[in-house]
C-alpha cells in the first residue's frame, strides 16, 4: 500500500491518540497534501519542526498498528478485491426489498407478486 494513503487510514483509526499537534501536522501534510513550509506557515513553527512532528506521528501511528492492529483486522474482513463486504440479509419469506433504481417494490424469488 502506498505510504501516503496507509498514514491517511492510520491516522483514521488511530488519530485520537496524538497529541492536537502532531495530529495536526499529519492531517495537514498526508490529507491536504500541503508541503512541510506551507504546514509550518499555518501552524507557526518552523519546517523542520513541522517534519520531526510529522515522523514522531508517524512512528506513532506505525506503533499503535502493530500493538493494536485494528486496520489489520479490518483488511481481513475485506473481499478478495479489497471493497467491504457487505452483510448478508437474512432470508425471510414475506421480506420485500425496495429497489434503488426505479422505488418499486421486488418480490424475492417464489412469493407470488401483488
Amino acid at each position: 500500500m502506498e505510504k501516503n494513503i496507509e498514514v491517511s487510514l492510520l491516522l483514521d483509526f488511530y488519530g485520537e491518540l496524538l497529541k492536537p499537534g502532531v495530529r495536526q501536522t499529519i492531517d495537514l501534510y498526508y490529507n491536504d497534501d500541503l508541503s512541510l513550509a506551507e504546514v509550518a506557515d499555518r501552524c507557526g513553527i518552523t519546517r523542520q519542526g513541522v517534519r520531526d512532528s510529522v515522523k514522531r506521528g508517524e512512528a506513532q501511528l506505525f506503533d499503535f498498528e502493530k500493538k493494536l492492529g485494528l486496520m489489520r483486522r479490518l483488511w481481513g474482513q475485506l473481499s478478495p478485491d479489497r471493497s467491504l463486504l457487505r452483510p448478508s440479509l437474512p432470508k425471510w419469506p414475506g421480506l420485500r426489498m425496495r429497489s434503488r433504481k426505479n422505488h418499486r417494490t421486488n418480490t424475492p424469488p417464489g412469493l407470488p407478486r401483488k
